[in-house]
């Protein structure tokens, strides 16, 4: 088992709420920064359509600055949090076969 933490340089809360419904969905997205801007329409969809349920937006990103990411603070909610995961490129991923680690 990889230890997770070796693959994060850097983790940020972008919002967090305290407000809690009482359900709560983690999601998680992983993108770079040409993506940044669908990314933010999936968010804004999904927090338009649940309202009554805890969100809890992880996003995992690469080439992806604090000024790029301004714009997510526009999605805060009472029900939605948002943090950043900076993650580096200590990880190997086998071309063929898609899988972290396998050689």
């Amino acid at each position: 088992m990889s230890d997770i933490k070796s693959y994060i340089s850097n983790q940020k809360n972008i919002i967090q709420h305290d407000d809690f419904f009482g359900r709560r969905l983690d999601i998680a997205l992983c993108f770079d920064h040409g993506f940044i801007m669908p990314a933010g329409v999936a968010i804004y969809s999904i927090i338009e359509n649940n309202k009554d349920i805890d969100l809890h937006f992880h996003l995992l990103i690469s080439g992806v600055s604090e000024y790029d990411l301004l714009p997510f603070l526009e999605l805060k909610q009472p029900n939605v949090s948002i943090t950043a995961y900076h993650i580096n490129n200590n990880f190997d991923i086998n071309p063929e076969t898609l899988i972290l680690g396998i050689p």
